[in-house]
C-alpha cells in the first residue's frame, strides 16, 4: 500500500511539473510554433489527472495486475512528454534554430511524437478505465435506496425543465409577437407610402387628361371649322386630312392620360384596402387572446385578404391592360374618310 501511495504522489509531482512546461514558442508563428505539442500535453495531463482523481474515489476492486501496468504506463508517458520537450527547448537554443535547414524536419519528428504518445497512453490505459467506470456505477447502486433516489431526482430536474420550457415558451411568444407586430407597423407604413405615392399620380393624370380634353376640343373644333361649300380638290383634301391628324394627336394623349389615371385609381384604392386590413388586424387579433393556433390561422386568412385586390372597376380583365394605348378606331376613321 504504501509502495502505491509513493507512485501516485510521484505521477502527481510529474503533473505538477508540467504547469510550468511551455513549448508553444508564439514568437516563432504558427508556421514554425509547437502550439499542436503544447495542447497535445496539456490534454494528456489533464486526462491522467483526472483518472488519478477517479481512482482515489473507486480504487476499490480494480484488478492489481492492471492498476500496476497502469502506472507504469502513465509514469513511462509523462517521462517521455518531459524528454520530448526538453529536446524542443534544445532545438530552439541551439544552432541556428529556425534558420537550419533541419529545423522543419526535427519539428514535425517531435509534434508527431507527442500527439502519437497521447493516443497512445489513452489506448493503453483502456483497460484502467473502464475498471474505475465499473467501480463507479456498482458503488452507486449498491446505495440504499438508489433508485428511488434517482426516480426524486429525475422528477425534480423534469420539474425545472417544464419550468424553463415555459419560461422559454413566454419569452418566444413575446418575441415572436413583438416581431409580428413590427412586420405590421412596416407593412402599413410601406402601403401608406405606395397609397401616398399613386394618389399623387392619379391627380397628376387627371390634370393631363383635363388639358387634353380641352385640346381635343379645340382640335374638333378647328376640324369642324373646314370649310366643305366650295368644290374639294387635292389641296383641300390635304388640308382636312391635316385636320384630321391634328384631332388624332390629343386623342391618343387623351386615351393614354385616362388608362394611367384609371389605373393609378386602380392602385391608390387597392393600396388603401391593404393599409385599412391592416389597421384593424391588431383589434381583431387582440380579441382572439393566447390561443396560438387561432392567431396563426387568423394571420394566415388576414394575408390572403390582403393579397385579395378588390374589384375597383377601374382596370377590368375583359378590357385591354392598363398601359396598351388602343388608336385603331382613330385610324379605322382617318381611312373611311380617305376613301371617300
Amino acid at each position: 500500500m504504501t509502495e502505491e501511495l509513493d507512485r501516485k504522489i510521484q505521477i502527481r509531482e510529474k503533473l505538477d511539473e508540467f504547469f510550468e512546461v511551455d513549448v508553444t514558442h508564439d514568437e516563432l508563428g504558427i508556421a514554425n510554433g509547437f502550439h499542436d505539442a503544447n495542447e497535445s500535453i496539456n490534454r494528456t495531463c489533464e486526462y491522467v489527472r483526472k483518472l488519478m482523481g477517479d481512482l482515489d474515489q473507486w480504487e476499490e476492486g480494480v484488478n492489481s495486475s492492471i492498476l500496476d501496468e497502469s502506472y507504469d504506463q502513465i509514469m513511462g508517458a509523462l517521462d517521455n512528454l518531459k524528454t520530448r520537450s526538453e529536446q524542443i527547448e534544445s532545438l530552439i537554443a541551439n544552432g541556428q534554430g529556425v534558420n537550419d535547414q533541419g529545423f522543419p524536419a526535427q519539428r514535425n519528428k517531435f509534434i508527431n511524437a507527442i500527439l502519437q504518445q497521447e493516443k497512445q497512453l489513452k489506448k493503453q490505459l483502456h483497460p484502467f478505465e473502464l475498471q474505475l467506470n465499473q467501480n463507479r456505477i456498482d458503488s452507486l447502486v449498491s446505495k440504499d435506496k438508489y433508485f428511488e433516489q434517482a426516480e426524486a431526482e429525475a422528477a425534480k430536474n423534469k420539474k425545472k425543465i417544464e419550468e424553463v420550457a415555459a419560461s422559454v415558451q413566454k419569452t418566444l411568444d413575446a418575441l415572436q409577437k413583438k416581431t409580428t407586430q413590427q412586420g405590421v407597423d412596416e407593412s402599413a407604413s410601406h402601403f401608406g407610402a405606395l397609397y401616398d405615392h399613386h394618389k399623387d399620380y392619379e391627380r397628376n393624370w387627371l390634370v393631363v387628361f383635363g388639358l387634353t380634353s380641352i385640346g381635343l376640343a379645340v382640335a374638333v373644333w378647328y376640324a369642324l371649322s373646314f370649310d366643305t361649300s366650295s368644290e374639294l380638290g387635292i389641296s383641300e383634301l390635304l388640308d382636312f386630312l391635316k385636320r384630321l391628324v391634328v384631332i388624332s394627336i390629343p386623342s391618343i394623349f387623351l386615351k393614354v392620360s385616362l388608362t394611367k389615371y384609371n389605373t393609378e385609381r386602380n392602385l391608390r384604392i387597392i393600396y388603401s384596402h391593404r393599409q385599412k386590413v391592416l389597421d384593424q388586424y391588431k383589434t381583431f387579433e387582440a380579441g382572439i387572446g393566447d390561443d396560438t393556433e387561432a392567431k396563426n390561422q387568423f394571420r394566415l386568412e388576414i394575408a390572403k385578404y390582403i393579397f385579395s385586390d378588390p374589384n375597383s372597376g377601374y382596370i377590368s380583365d375583359a378590357n385591354h391592360s392598363a398601359t396598351e394605348v388602343n388608336i385603331n378606331p382613330i385610324m379605322s376613321a382617318v381611312e373611311k374618310l380617305g376613301g371617300r
